[in-house]
């Protein structure tokens, strides 16, 4: 059986203009939340940057999970991301 890659999820309010591993992880994760078929990873053009595309996927994540949409990290965002991944 192939073991499930582990995603870290960042314990930190980000939003845009930080950078770093933490927007990374937060990158990783919501690439493997709102995957879809032909459409390219969101780290293929800003790994660890906080910009317009990684707000707008927040933004994306945010609005299908039924959280305020401001397009930043806080921590209702980073709860529902971990209810997401351990439904997954």
């Amino acid at each position: 059986m192939r073991k499930k890659k582990e995603l870290f999820i960042p314990a930190v309010t980000l939003k845009p203009g930080a950078m770093g591993l933490a927007v990374y992880n937060l990158q990783l994760c919501l690439d493997h939340i709102l995957k879809e078929k032909g459409k390219r990873k969101l780290t293929d053009h800003e790994p660890g940057h906080y910009g317009p595309m990684t707000e707008q996927r927040v933004r994306e994540f945010q609005s299908k999970y039924g959280l305020f949409v401001n397009g930043v990290y806080t921590p209702c965002t980073r709860l529902r991301i971990k209810e997401v991944l351990n439904a997954d």
